[in-house]
């Protein structure tokens, strides 16, 4: 199966917000497969990424941040900030990135999380994303996958958590620790 990263393209991924938690895994899961890559922080600071790798201060909230991080890009990881789509699309438009990745919440799909505000963000990034039909924007979903759930995840990969059945009952599958979902998904970013 192809990934969805995949292209015959040799620009890095751009990893937007590569300092968070899960920007952080997808840097050093790209990295261990020798994948282009280059990072974007709001500010960052010396040291904070490995030598030899493109950085960048980048704010998806200020769109003309954005446009020296994008240049050169040929795919971008991100989790958006509602605030900030319009100008993560001007940038990709103009910078001619061939896939954005859209970190998402799997609670757009699920109908009791309407009217939840976290989700209709999710939500309203998504249509915006949708509407800018000349991009080819692929949105990641997970369901219980959040900053403040990733020792959670972990804890119940490792059966250290009352949930663990839970999680088991409403994925189909034992839960897994997010090392091991970033590097199932890692191959969405691979260069071909």
């Amino acid at each position: 199966m192809e990934s969805v990263m995949a292209t015959a393209s040799s620009k890095p991924t751009l990893v937007v917000g590569a300092r968070g938690s899960v920007g952080r895994r997808v840097l050093f899961e790209l990295l261990d497969r020798q994948s282009p890559v280059r990072v974007s922080a709001r500010r960052p600071e010396p040291g904070q990424f490995p030598t030899g790798i493109d950085v960048f201060a980048a704010d998806l909230t200020d769109p003309k941040s954005l446009a020296p991080a994008f240049d050169g890009a040929g795919q971008v990881f991100l989790y958006a900030n509602h605030e900030g789509v319009h100008g993560v699309i001007a940038a990709a438009r103009a910078a001619d990135v061939e896939r954005i990745v859209l970190m998402s919440s799997g609670s757009v799909i699920h109908p009791s999380s309407r009217g939840n505000a976290i989700t209709e963000e999710h939500r309203e990034v998504e249509e915006v994303f949708r509407a800018a039909s000349d991009l080819t924007v692929v949105p990641i979903r997970p369901l219980v996958l959040a900053t403040n759930a990733v020792r959670f995840l972990d804890d119940a990969a490792a059966g250290d958590s009352p949930a663990t059945d839970t999680v088991e009952g409403i994925l189909g599958r034992p839960a897994c620790g997010f090392d091991v979902w970033a590097a199932d998904h890692a191959a969405d970013f691979a260069v071909s």
